[in-house]
């Protein structure tokens, strides 16, 4: 029996700083999305949501060419030389992906000339860079093993935005377009501290001798592409109904529905927090041969977790809205119940997801997203117009239900060809 302690003790001690570092910079995240929620009017904070998915839009990009090629590379044939690349990729987000994301969400935010969103919508293209930054950094971390470092950059981000929050309320200027300003603030402050930390540890600066900027963007391009489409792909089911809901609903009703949506976000960034975590595991139990009884075992476990959060959603999500909201959105429960069945598909795609990205078959990743996207669209925008905001939430669910059955199987025959 006590051989096994140090086992579990050493489990829960590389447990315990990503679930921090995550819970730091998640509920700094929910908590100015429900400042903004109890603050501002329905018109305002649903001008806030399109904002906020606008840039969810954007950040799966940069996630499918900067971030998820690097979670795998950083941990496959860049290990040992990860410092040289992770500057390489620095270079990378300032001189391109930057641009690249102001342009974009200028140019979307020129879609929106005159309604509530655009003054939001141009902020974001100001402050998506710095936004970026510090998710690069955090999973920097990760590759590095050190999560405890994006944990205590997660302390600081929290202490800059409470600072701001409490600034920007007594001066009578928390907003949309502060509050995305603030976000920026302390994304920059955080990932400027997390650089700093990373190269003092990584002692003097180590180039990549045989590999250039070039052959790094091509890597990540090759393999990035299929992410990138794949993440597209994932982003449409789960947010254009709050991009549809204006039209046909008015800015209130997306409000109503991205503050349901954030009583999910607790788990759905556990979920998060263990994404580089799983990949990371995924990678090294393929090269082992342990690839499908370790993503077997993730799927019951984060499945069971997302499980008793939704029971507990059904149970007390009444009171929870009531608490949250100061007695708002009461009439939106069974959104709410809808909505908090969908974490636990989503826990079933990240298990799924992470194996095939493991055996570098972004590929079928693609293909499944794509294919069960193009189906659920076609119930889910009927779903949207003609129910409003419950069928808005019954699209995302369905949808997030449909990915995860066809990446396990997609999974299941890709394992059975390589046996």
């Amino acid at each position: 029996m006590t051989s096994r302690h140090p086992r579990w003790a050493g489990w829960l001690g590389k447990s315990f700083w990503p679930f921090l570092d995550q819970g730091l910079f998640a509920f700094s995240n929910f908590a100015l999305n429900v400042l903004l929620a109890r603050w501002l009017s329905d018109e305002g904070y649903g001008a806030f949501a399109v904002a906020f998915t606008i840039f969810l839009f954007f950040g799966v990009l940069f996630s499918g060419l900067m971030i998820e090629p690097m979670l795998v590379f950083g941990g496959g044939r860049y290990q040992g030389r990860f410092p040289g690349y992770l500057r390489a990729l620095l270079r990378f987000h300032w001189k391109y992906a930057t641009g690249i994301a102001f342009l974009g969400v200028l140019a979307v935010a020129f879609a929106y000339w005159g309604g509530p969103s655009f003054h939001a919508l141009l902020a974001l293209a100001c402050f998506s860079g710095p936004i970026f930054y510090q998710w690069l950094m955090r999973r920097a971390c990760y590759v590095e093993s050190r999560p405890k470092i994006a944990a205590l950059g997660g302390l600081g981000y929290l202490g800059v935005m409470a600072a701001g929050a409490v600034t920007l309320k007594l001066s009578g200027h928390l907003g949309a377009v502060s509050g995305l300003g603030m976000m920026a603030a302390a994304s920059v402050a955080a990932a400027a501290w997390i650089q700093w930390r990373l190269q003092r540890s990584d002692g003097p600066a180590e180039p990549l001798t045989d590999l250039g900027d070039a052959e790094i963007a091509r890597d990540h391009w090759e393999y990035g592409k299929w992410a990138l489409a794949s993440n597209v792909f994932s982003w449409i089911p789960g947010n254009l109904p709050l991009l549809l809901l204006p039209l046909w609903y008015g800015d209130a009703a997306t409000g109503a529905l991205r503050a349901m949506f954030n009583l999910v976000m607790p788990v759905n960034q556990i979920l998060a927090t263990l994404g580089p975590l799983v990949l990371v595991a995924a990678v090294r139990h393929h090269k082992d041969g342990r690839l499908r009884a370790s993503v077997r075992k993730i799927a019951l476990a984060l499945a069971a977790i997302t499980s008793a959060y939704a029971a507990g959603l059904f149970l007390f999500g009444k009171f929870a809205v009531g608490l949250v909201y100061a007695g708002r959105y009461q009439d939106d429960l069974l959104t709410l119940w809808i909505l908090g069945l969908q974490p636990i598909s989503a826990a079933l795609i990240l298990a799924f997801a992470s194996g095939l990205r493991a055996m570098e078959k972004p590929k079928q990743v693609f293909q499944g997203y794509a294919w069960a996207s193009i189906a659920c669209l076609l119930v889910g925008i009927p779903l949207v117009y003609f129910k409003g905001t419950w069928g808005a939430a019954a699209s995302i669910t369905l949808c997030s239900t449909l990915i995860s059955i066809l990446l396990g199987g997609i999974f299941l025959k890709a394992e059975k060809l390589k046996s």
